[in-house]
């Protein structure tokens, strides 16, 4: 099979066959950032929102010492951002999606990256945590299984 597109030059009509080059060259783009944020698996979910929510707590009682950067934990990352968006954040952020966070991060600076909790100030700005990655169902699904 051969496909025929006009020439953008000389209006001529151009050849292209149905090869192993060209399919690859007409190939939709590559997975997208956040196809592939989407895709990712969690592994120890329900850990990782209990962490999320003792920052949330601690945060809110004036304990946790927020410092600018990115703290490696035990399966996953916090990272301490004070300018997102007008904002300081907290993010937790799962181990296996840290690579995609950062490529979102770098290449959205202004954009809020997660579910996250209006929790106190930092430097005469707001401060959020966010828990990036882990749907929102699942978040709440701790939270009501711990009032009880």
């Amino acid at each position: 099979m051969v496909k025929y597109t006009k020439n953008k030059i000389n209006n001529k009509k151009q050849e292209f066959p149905n090869n192993s080059k060209n399919k690859e060259l007409m190939k939709p783009p590559t997975i997208s950032i956040w196809e592939k944020a989407r895709t990712i698996k969690i592994k120890n979910k329900e850990k990782i929102i209990r962490n999320f929510l003792k920052i949330v707590k601690d945060v809110k009682e004036k304990k946790y010492k927020f410092k600018k950067g990115d703290v490696e934990m035990n399966g996953f990352w916090l990272v301490n951002e004070e300018n997102r968006n007008g904002s300081s954040f907290i993010h937790i952020v799962p181990k296996e999606s840290y690579e995609t966070f950062n490529e979102i991060k770098r290449r959205m600076p202004e954009m809020i990256l997660g579910f996250s909790i209006l929790c106190g100030k930092n430097k005469n700005k707001s401060l959020k945590v966010s828990c990036y990655g882990i749907p929102i169902a699942d978040i709440n699904k701790v939270m009501m299984s711990k009032k009880k």
